[in-house]
């Protein structure tokens, strides 16, 4: 017992707290001016309004969308259907609800930038940026 009790104490007051700081090195709400930490962003932006399907199981949805340099959402399609409707749906809300993104750092050269997103119950921080 006494062993269980320094477990939770250990990961209470040691462990969560580096979570959380490592959390917050990058805001879902004000995007970053380094260009790599523009993943990140769009990772916790889209976590932040990703509602997974309950009972669905571990099904996987795989998003494309582009995001021009002002931030606005532009092509939004399924790339890779999860055979469920109502998961593919949750995707597409998760990326609809997080438009408009902030504008594009300018180290991106000021193009358009080509995201795919998975969506599914264990991969919610995957964001691939460029092609």
């Amino acid at each position: 017992m006494n062993q269980l009790r320094f477990l939770f104490i250990l990961s209470v007051f040691c462990i969560a707290p580096l979570a959380v700081f490592a959390d917050n090195t990058v805001s879902s709400t004000t995007p970053p001016t380094d260009p790599k930490l523009y993943g990140a962003y769009l990772a916790k932006r889209l976590k932040k309004h990703w509602f997974p399907v309950l009972n669905a199981g571990n099904l996987t949805t795989v998003i494309k969308f582009i995001i021009q340099p002002d931030g606005t959402l532009k092509d939004l399609s399924i790339a890779r259907s999860s055979g469920n409707q109502a998961v593919n749906a949750a995707a597409r809300r998760a990326v609809e609800s997080s438009a408009p993104f902030g504008p594009l750092p300018a180290g991106l050269d000021n193009k358009p930038l080509h995201v795919t997103k998975v969506f599914n119950l264990t991969q919610v921080n995957d964001v691939q940026l460029g092609d």
